[in-house]
């Protein structure tokens, strides 16, 4: 399912008969009285609340219902049906019905939704072809509203659920590891992946429903030891906001899964887990298919990030408006670098332009210079604002070193192997000359006795070639063992061999955030 469909509230049903499951039924959960549409060619009358459960007969097919509505009462009017089976887009369109002194009604529209439009980004996307919109009724009286089918051939699976009833601001939160450096129209598939020092980003889509427009507090939990992550804020009418977990130099290794939550007021909305079903590399050419995923989660690992921002001496500054901040940057190098790294500040609202400062190869400390004087490409106003830094530039990274390292002890150890098991080998098939010369010389003595020998020298025949064969199998299997330690350790240099090339130095572009 998208991520649209996923967040629909429901559940997945299947019916049990003799034991065997059904194919999975998604059922969706009402957030009204459920009122069947009837197709009687006329407006249907309903009184809201409701949820109006019908489908779209044929393509272009619309139904019609009035109901009474108060000019006190916001109403949230949504229909669903692109999310509950793709290929319908359904329009709705509302009327207000006035009545003159000779009983002639006339209509007037006031108020109208096609799509209720896109979320998320060209990386994530999130939409839907279904009609959504906040209605406030201009006056008390009677309304028309209109559902129609835009396209689709329609039929009995084009089902549609029209909701009409008070509005119930909320949200919906869809999270997911977030690219550092992203390559132009390219939606990569990436781990959340922290290195000791280091910082990996978590993208927050934020789905605001039925008019919420209230402050947001994000936040990380289930962290682990020396994994810290600053809550942010996020302001209304933002759709998204980004937050930067980081690992102090003490951290340890660690898998497992984190969850994210927004907090307004008392209430707190849990973030869903979001993934992309495969990678996409130019978004012009191929379709970019986003999904929820079950949880979410995070590896930390004890190799050194190749680059970090040194923590600051503060990290709360107040300014006036046409001010400026100097704030002292010191980068920590923990391999060679290449060329100049960049400092800029993220999560200011620059639309082009922020200001930076270069940080030479062979340096390891400068300024960045903040300016907050309002422009058409710096709208900032008066207010809290929550920003970091973020370096950039080329790192001389080796990848997987500990991977190498386990690949090279295990060649070793399979080497070593293979010489003991080799030299074993040697040694039972040296015995089996001496035990099969033992067994014929037995034989000819047995042919050579008088009949008062034989029954002695026939015990000592048969003990012989039992030596002789007990002999041949010890050497067979010793030489089966070397022979697979030989083949172990032949895989074992392929693998060392990849890792080592994998591990080669490669210059890569690195970000990373304070």
């Amino acid at each position: 399912a998208s991520v649209a469909q996923a967040l629909v509230p429901g559940m997945t049903y299947r019916v049990v008969k003799d034991g065997q499951p059904s194919n999975p039924i998604r059922i969706g959960f009402a957030s009204a009285p459920i009122v069947p549409a009837e197709e009687t060619g006329g407006p249907q009358e309903v009184t809201i609340p409701a949820e109006i459960h019908g489908r779209f007969e044929e393509a272009g097919d619309l139904d019609r219902f009035e109901f009474l509505a108060s000019k006190e009462s916001p109403l949230w009017i949504e229909c669903l049906s692109d999310r509950l089976r793709p290929g319908c887009d359904p329009l709705v369109l509302v009327e207000q019905i006035s009545t003159d002194d000779q009983g002639r009604e006339t209509t007037k529209e006031v108020g109208s939704s096609d799509d209720a439009g896109s979320s998320g980004d060209r990386r994530f996307p999130i939409s839907t072809r279904d009609a959504a919109l906040a209605f406030t009724p201009p006056a008390d009286g009677r309304y028309r509203m209109t559902v129609i089918n835009q396209a689709g051939r329609g039929g009995p699976a084009a089902l549609y659920r029209l909701i009409v009833r008070p509005l119930r601001p909320h949200l919906d939160l869809v999270a997911l590891p977030w690219p550092a450096v992203q390559p132009d129209k390219q939606a990569n598939r990436i781990p959340a992946l922290l290195r000791r020092g280091g910082s990996t980003a978590l993208r927050v889509f934020i789905l605001r429903r039925e008019g919420f427009s209230a402050d947001l507090t994000l936040e990380a939990q289930g962290l682990p030891p020396g994994v810290t992550c600053e809550p942010i804020i996020v302001r209304p009418g933002a759709t998204s906001a980004t937050l930067y977990l980081h690992a102090g130099e003490q951290a340890d290794d660690w898998d497992g899964f984190i969850t994210l939550h927004g907090r307004h007021g008392e209430t707190i909305t849990a973030a869903r887990a979001g993934a992309l079903s495969w990678p996409v590399g130019n978004w012009d050419n191929e379709r970019t298919r986003a999904r929820l995923s079950t949880r979410l989660p995070l590896s930390v690992r004890t190799e050194a990030a190749p680059v970090t921002i040194a923590a600051f001496e503060k990290s709360r500054w107040e300014v006036p408006l046409n001010g400026t901040i100097e704030i002292p940057v010191k980068l920590v190098k923990h391999g060679p670098v290449k060329g100049d790294f960049t400092v800029e500040p993220a999560g200011l609202p620059y639309a082009k332009n922020r200001p930076q400062v270069k940080i030479k190869e062979s340096e390891n400390e400068g300024k960045v210079s903040l300016v907050f004087k309002k422009t058409n490409e710096f709208p900032i106003v008066p207010g809290e604002w929550q920003f970091v830094l973020q370096a950039s530039g080329i790192v001389k990274h080796r990848d997987n070193i500990a991977g190498l390292e386990a690949a090279e002890a295990e060649k070793t150890r399979l080497t070593e192997l293979e010489t003991r098991l080799l030299e074993e080998a040697k040694q039972a098939r040296g015995a089996v000359g001496p035990a099969k010369a033992a067994a014929e010389q037995a034989q000819k003595n047995l042919a050579a006795a008088s009949p008062e020998a034989r029954t002695a020298l026939e015990t000592k025949a048969a003990e012989t070639r039992a030596a002789l064969e007990a002999a041949e199998q010890q050497a067979q299997a010793a030489e089966e063992r070397a022979k697979q330690a030989t083949a172990e350790k032949k895989t074992a240099e392929g693998r060392a061999k990849q890792a080592a090339d994998r591990a080669k130095v490669t210059d890569r572009r690195y970000l990373t955030h304070s």
